[in-house]
């Protein structure tokens, strides 16, 4: 992922992902960032950032953390993180 904000460039970010533990959440990650159904990643803001410890977002139906929706529906089952 690229970040910006105001149209300015402020770096990078990798995200690892563990298709073998958790495949079906690997998938709906990957298919939000390349877009599904009209739906994307691509300028949606994080929501809610604690200097020093995380950074939230990826809300792609509201864009301000009270909304969300999945490749698989609303809501779907958490996976085994072994």
């Amino acid at each position: 992922f690229r970040l910006a904000e105001s149209n300015q460039k402020l770096g990078k970010i990798i995200i690892e992902l563990y298709e073998d533990v958790v495949p079906k959440t690997c998938q709906n990650f990957l298919s939000l960032c390349q877009g599904f159904n009209g739906l994307s990643y691509k300028n949606t803001p994080f929501h809610r950032i604690i200097a020093g410890y995380m950074a939230q977002g990826g809300d792609v139906t509201k864009f301000n953390g009270a909304g969300g929706i999945s490749i698989y529906g609303e809501k779907f089952e958490d996976e085994n993180f072994r």
